[in-house]
């Protein structure tokens, strides 16, 4: 089906919109600091940062969480903690209160890959109240439940498949799901279901996974339906409307651009087949995830003439 699109705003806005820079005088340099932050209720501000000195990233300082409030000055932190790897994601807050972070496990001074590691810190005093070592890279935001159960996607390693791991509150290993792809990003939690999806990059192919949390087998986590894909799901999924949302990469036939693919999941059945309601060419290369307002989806495309980037929205209707 054929989705009218319109070009709303540049690239400027787009980048804008994503990283907040500041400017601050260290006794040694000037140095740009590019933060990541999160807000709590009781006004703590939590927040990742890459410290850029001399056009260089320093991601090595970029593996504590740090968290200041109005009584704290740039130069001082209310509390700092050390996680396993860089903090490549932004850390979030649970409805119990508490930040959740994630050290990658990935030491960009060494090169070397560690262990992941989900952090649960008490924000008002950076207690630690539980974490969480995986043997893997974390690939995504971790995404909790009402019971406060952790999901958390990972990259393969030599000894383990790329994986979507359930952590229960207090740091207990629920269930595992395993796939032969690598998954890239964070689940979906939609009524009590993770929609998530892979990509093999060699063989150009992905899948949409569905599982549901209220009919799972713990010892034996079964996917009830999956969509199959020519090209990478490197993206998390969204969902408005009734409709889930999937944005699909073509690294072969097709390597400039993307596919939106929409489906009705009021129309999806467990074990049955899974029918797109529509798809759309972006004409252009998605590069991070798109956002979903007033029944319309806004994407920013690389075009083939890299130095254009444009966003685009097309109607969700």
């Amino acid at each position: 089906m054929k989705r009218n699109f319109l070009i709303t705003i540049t690239l400027l806005i787009a980048v804008g919109v994503m990283l907040c820079n500041v400017k601050l005088a260290s006794a040694d340099s000037e140095v740009n600091q590019q933060h990541s932050t999160l807000k709590t209720r009781n006004g703590l501000t939590v927040f990742k940062k890459f410290l850029e000195i001399s056009g260089k990233q320093n991601h090595g300082i970029n593996k504590r969480l740090r968290a200041f409030d109005e009584t704290t000055t740039n130069d001082e932190f209310k509390w700092m903690l050390d996680t396993n790897g860089a903090i490549l994601f932004k850390p979030i807050i649970g409805g119990n209160g508490n930040i959740y972070g994630v050290g990658s496990g990935i030491d960009f001074e060494t090169s070397e890959v560690l262990e992941g590691e989900l952090i649960v810190v008490e924000p008002n005093i950076g207690k630690t109240n539980w974490n969480f070592i995986i043997n893997s890279q974390i690939s995504g935001v971790p995404v909790i439940d009402e019971a406060g159960t952790v999901y958390l996607p990972t990259l393969p390693t030599l000894n383990n498949k790329s994986a979507l791991s359930a952590i229960a509150d207090g740091g207990k290993l629920l269930w595992r799901f395993e796939t032969d792809r690598n998954i890239k990003s964070s689940p979906l939690l939609s009524d009590k279901k993770l929609i998530f999806g892979d990509g093999d990059l060699l063989s150009n192919t992905g899948k949409l996974f569905s599982i549901d949390l209220d009919t799972i087998d713990t010892a034996n986590v079964a996917p009830e339906w999956i969509f199959e894909t020519v090209g990478l799901i490197e993206l998390t999924p969204m969902e408005d409307s009734g409709l889930i949302i999937a944005v699909v990469l073509d690294e072969r036939s097709d390597p400039d651009n993307s596919t939106i693919v929409a489906f009705d999941k009021n129309n999806i059945t467990a074990g049955g087949s899974v029918i797109p309601k529509w798809t759309f060419n972006t004409e252009g290369l998605i590069l991070f995830s798109p956002t979903i307002k007033d029944d319309k989806i806004y994407f920013s495309v690389l075009t083939e003439d890299v130095n254009d980037v444009k966003v685009l929205s097309i109607n969700l209707d």
